[in-house]
């Protein structure tokens, strides 16, 4: 796992290690845009809300939380709290659907609650 984004460094770190890597960065930046674009498409309709999240029900919480840090400074240094609005509407969405799967007896797999459930592999 790359050190930008080890659950054991603090957060001030892990961004910094992200602001001094440009590569790091990039490829950060491509998984939460693709993930807002889906959610955008989510939102609008535009493509199957099942098929999302049947399939994108690990993903989209994974990598909110494990990238809530930076998301989280994306919005303070712009002073933006709509920063990827729509990447944590579709991540509440996925998980209210496996609450109410789980409520209601079905089997739900299980999305990642924090980062130290499934560590978060970038290229």
């Amino acid at each position: 796992m790359h050190s930008a984004i080890d659950p054991k460094k603090s957060d001030a770190s892990k961004i910094s290690d992200l602001e001094n890597d440009i590569e790091l960065r990039y490829h950060v930046r491509i998984i939460l845009n693709t993930i807002q674009e889906l959610g955008v498409a989510f939102k609008i309709g535009i493509v199957h809300k099942k098929t999302i999240i049947d399939n994108f029900d690990f993903l989209v919480p994974h990598y909110w939380n494990s990238l809530y840090f930076w998301i989280k400074h994306r919005r303070e240094e712009s002073n933006d709290n709509t920063a990827y609005r729509r990447l944590e509407e579709l991540k509440r969405k996925i998980e209210k659907v496996h609450k109410r799967n789980i409520s209601d007896g079905k089997q739900s797999r299980a999305a990642p609650t924090s980062v130290t459930d499934r560590p978060l592999k970038l290229p």
